[in-house]
């Protein structure tokens, strides 16, 4: 009896011993860990975790690490300064709500303590490494395909209860035509209970095509009309032209120009030709 009391107390100590003084008791001490990331724990967002170690200090100033994350950046747990008991609970979270450090998961979800002497900046001991979870990401950081389906209910348009007599009759009036033949659109925003709320429509754009080519037809009327009038005016201008030209060179011609003396002795030539172009008189009769 004597000697298995000797044995578990020789066990103890070297279990100690190969810990060091300064030790995490759970989540287990770093020096106890393998090296292989399916041998850390798993803790999910929510989760109560329970932190007890055996420091000689007694107070410590409790630290949460990211791996990965800056050697200087310092993440605090709420309440974690000056810890006198040797044992911390901490409810797991990672979005600051608790007034602690915020964590993205996507870029690390492994995670350990440590300890600090107070005012100092050497490390006491160190937790085992462990991963936090949640439901968009797993154990392995990894992102969860999370399925969502969506269903839409159709429901008649005699079961909505109305909130004026003119948007019944509208929704009648709409009820009796195809959507086919619908070219602008219409939304109906109901409650569960179906009650509407509102009516958006937008305006069919046949009657807007129909206006817009009645004003393009009625402009390109008008032009052409203004083209016609000036060609007759242009034809009947060259047709009144071209018979004053030809009846003018119809007109036989008189050179009137002869020679004679003004009364300033200046000569002007006047052609009295023309007479001789005149019918001659009849010979009168002498009785």
């Amino acid at each position: 009896m004597a000697l298995n009391l000797g044995l578990l107390l020789w066990m103890i100590f070297s279990a100690s011993f190969a810990l060091g003084n300064d030790h995490f008791i759970n989540t287990l001490d770093l020096n106890s860990q393998t090296a292989s990331l399916s041998s850390y724990p798993v803790h999910r967002v929510g989760d109560i975790l329970d932190v007890s170690w055996v420091i000689a200090a007694g107070i410590v100033d409790f630290v949460l690490k990211q791996l990965n994350s800056p050697v200087k950046e310092i993440d605090r747990t709420p309440n974690s300064a000056a810890l006198t008991a040797g044992a911390y609970t901490w409810k797991i979270t990672t979005d600051g709500s608790d007034g602690g450090a915020k964590f993205d998961l996507t870029f690390s979800n492994v995670f350990n303590f440590m300890a600090f002497k107070v005012n100092s900046t050497t490390i006491t001991a160190q937790s085992a490494y462990f991963n936090i979870s949640n439901s968009t990401v797993n154990q392995y950081a990894r992102g969860t395909a999370t399925l969502t389906s969506t269903s839409t209910t159709r429901l008649p348009i005699s079961s909505m209860s109305l909130s004026s007599s003119s948007a019944q009759s509208d929704l009648s009036s709409l009820s009796t035509i195809p959507a086919s033949s619908l070219s602008g659109s219409s939304t109906l925003v109901t409650t569960t209970t179906g009650t509407l709320l509102s009516k958006t429509s937008t305006s069919p754009t046949s009657s807007s095509t129909r206006k817009d080519f009645s004003v393009g037809a009625k402009v390109g009327l008008g032009i052409g009309l203004c083209i016609a009038v000036v060609a007759v005016i242009t034809g009947f201008l060259i047709w009144f032209l071209a018979h004053k030209w030809k009846r003018n060179a119809s007109r036989p011609s008189y050179d009137l120009q002869c020679t004679e003396t003004s009364s300033k002795g200046k000569n002007v030539h006047t052609n009295w030709s023309f007479l001789s172009k005149l019918p001659e008189p009849a010979a009168q009769k002498v009785y």
